[in-house]
């Protein structure tokens, strides 16, 4: 074996590494750990050369500590069955059923109306409000304004009954869809239908205030609406004087120079309702009145028309007077003018004193 001397080892050193000589200092700057400073000459290479990044290390985030689980949902159609059946605890089972009305409202749909407490066929007196008809029925008016997209669709349904207990329904509840979801049912092919549809309407309308817009505003527009068979617009004007809502009153106007001879005379009819007044088809002392008295509480008409010319709007304006106040203070149509002056003046005190703080809640159309 050869051994090659110093001097060979030297000679052919530049050979075996090809590397840059700058290159060659970093590599064993980078390794080194301790030692002596570079050479001089791998100062200005170094001081050029662009920083190392380092990292920061990550931060621990705080972590949002999980939800805890929800609730499991209380067996509804348990709490429905003593709710129907009228159990000791009844009452608890009612308000939970209202406090999940989504699902409650599911169960209740299966099967509407549900148990009946009326036969609507055989009542003599008038129907009780739908509330007061059922369990269903009574949990559905409590549910209020989630139960509304259920209870629309019902007053679509081929079924006559569905039909008539959901539009019954919606005079119960007090908001502008509904009013909206009940003008189609004013015009139903089922007389029974459309009966109740009014009541509902004059319900909304006559005391819900702005909850009934929806129905004046249709009807008014029905009415005027050239386009609109004449059957559809008298049918129209007939249901704004049955829904007496003093915002009918201007539209009602307006129909009085309508060239059908039968809206016209519709027209008439339905002011008579509304007002308690008549002056014919003249628009022009009609429009007089209600300048005078459009800000005036309908009561306040019920009462002046205690003292007209005409007896049958004498005794329409005191039953229907005596019916929403609960108010009698003798008043008979057939009475002498002298009494029957008295009477209203009894009407206009209570009125006065107590009678229009208790209506105060009602806002005109």
């Amino acid at each position: 074996m050869v051994v090659a001397s110093g001097e060979a080892l030297e000679a052919v050193a530049p050979r075996l590494s090809p590397e840059p000589r700058a290159r060659r200092r970093i590599g064993v700057l980078a390794t080194r750990t301790v030692g002596p400073d570079p050479e001089p000459d791998a100062r200005p290479f170094l001081d050029d050369a662009p920083p190392i990044a380092v990292a920061a290390p990550r931060s621990q985030e705080p972590q949002e500590p999980p939800e805890p689980p929800k609730p499991a949902l209380p067996d509804l159609a348990a709490l429905f069955a003593k709710v129907v059946a009228k159990a000791p605890d009844s009452g608890v089972a009612f308000l939970t059923l209202v406090e999940h009305a989504e699902s409650t409202m599911h169960i209740l749909m299966d099967g509407f109306p549900g148990l009946l407490t009326v036969d609507r066929t055989r009542v003599s007196e008038q129907l009780p409000p739908a509330s007061r008809c059922g369990p269903v029925l009574e949990l559905i008016v409590a549910i209020g304004h989630p139960a509304l997209p259920f209870i629309t669709a019902r007053t679509a349904s081929i079924d006559v009954e569905t039909r008539f207990w959901a539009t019954h329904l919606l005079g119960e509840l007090w908001f502008p869809e509904a009013a909206a979801a009940l003008l189609p049912r004013l015009f139903d092919e089922d007389p029974s239908v459309r009966r109740v549809a009014r009541r509902s309407a004059a319900t909304l309308a006559g005391e819900g205030g702005a909850a009934g817009a929806p129905i004046v505003q249709g009807l008014s527009h029905m009415a005027r609406n050239i386009d609109e068979p004449t059957r559809r617009r008298v049918l129209a004007i007939e249901t704004m004087g049955e829904i007496r809502a003093s915002a009918t009153v201007p539209p009602l106007i307006s129909a009085l120079g309508d060239p059908s001879e039968d809206v016209v005379d519709s027209a008439r009819r339905a002011l008579r309702f509304v007002t308690r007044q008549d002056f014919g088809i003249d628009a022009k002392q009609w429009l007089a009145w209600w300048a005078l008295r459009s800000e005036r509480h309908r009561i306040e008409w019920l009462i002046d028309a205690l003292m007209h010319d005409d007896a049958t709007i004498r005794r329409a304006a005191g039953d229907e007077l005596k019916n929403i106040t609960r108010e009698y203070f003798g008043y008979h149509d057939d009475l002498p003018s002298m009494e029957r002056e008295r009477a209203q003046g009894h009407y206009r005190e209570w009125w006065d004193t107590e009678g229009r703080a208790r209506f105060a809640a009602d806002l005109k159309v």
